[in-house]
């Protein structure tokens, strides 16, 4: 499974130098998202680095909200992904880009597009790490938003920076533990 990790990796920097090298033909900006990164503390262990692994607008827009996401990272074994919910359509990402507090997203909820918000943060756990649910009290603060440029003909760029904070409770064993982090990762949007 490492070797198909590091093979993942390569591939994924050789999509980033294409795009790198095709940003002069296109005006995407897509050089500036190499700074990507995420530190994450899961029941008192922290993960860090820089989310390599991220894909941007992987899942399909809800067509009753108009939302998609971008992931912030992907944990084997511990958290299957972290996401940012947000407007897929550059007009309504330009409304609704606010900083501030945002609710953290139960997974249930999120996937079957259940009262999701514009840049709620949604922590999927790994079924090997157990099965968790958020609890009541979470906080994901978006810290800063920033439009980066054309990614490439019909696509934008902005750059998202936040922090979030939440309890999850197993719902087997009924163990609650601590999430927290930071982030800086990049969403694509639509023109």
């Amino acid at each position: 499974m490492r070797k198909f990790s590091v093979l993942l990796s390569i591939a994924a920097a050789t999509a980033c130098l294409g795009l790198s090298s095709c940003s002069k033909d296109t005006g995407g900006s897509s050089g500036k998202s190499n700074n990507r990164f995420y530190e994450i503390t899961i029941d008192g262990t922290t993960y860090k680095g820089s989310n390599d692994f991220s894909f941007i607008a992987l899942m399909p827009t809800f067509p009753s909200t108009g939302l998609t996401s971008t992931m912030i990272i992907n944990i084997k074994g511990v958290v299957d992904d972290i996401i940012i919910a947000h407007y897929r359509a550059t007009a309504d990402f330009e409304r609704y880009n606010k900083t501030g507090k945002y609710k953290i997203a139960d997974r249930a909820d999120y996937y079957a597009a259940i009262q999701n918000e514009n840049f709620d943060l949604i922590v999927e756990f790994d079924g090997s790490y157990g099965e968790y649910t958020v609890l009541e009290g979470g906080v994901h603060n978006v810290t800063k938003v920033k439009y980066l440029g054309k990614f490439d003909d019909t696509d934008s760029e902005y750059l998202i920076e936040g922090n979030f904070t939440a309890n999850y409770k197993n719902s087997n064993t009924n163990k609650t533990i601590a999430v927290s982090g930071k982030y800086r990762t990049f969403a694509i949007t639509v023109d």
